[in-house]
């Protein structure tokens, strides 16, 4: 689960000015094992409190949901990072401020 302190600035009202991201598993797995479902799940976090949670980051936040990922979303297998990377470029290309030469 989630914990309050972890997230304890986005339950109190603090708020980001610039964009933010949220990338997550689609599930959760509770085993008290170890099992294969934990190479495509998370493990570790509640990801159905992180996205309600995401969203009071900030006044524009992405929340994405990876299916196929585990806790580390960049650790996951390599078409699951893929598409985490195709997402992040399309992410930046959008919110990012361009460079100035």
């Amino acid at each position: 689960m989630l914990s309050r302190r972890a997230t304890g600035g986005s339950t109190r009202g603090w708020t980001s000015a610039f964009p933010c991201w949220c990338f997550c598993p689609l599930y959760t797995v509770y085993r008290r094992q170890w099992t294969p479902e934990y190479q495509e799940n998370d493990g570790v976090l509640d990801v159905e409190l992180l996205a309600r949670r995401a969203v009071r980051l900030g006044h524009l936040v992405t929340v994405a949901r990876v299916p196929g990922a585990m806790h580390d979303v960049f650790a996951s297998a390599e078409p699951v990072r893929t598409q985490a990377f195709d997402q992040v470029q399309r992410w930046l290309k959008a919110y990012a401020p361009a460079q100035r030469s």
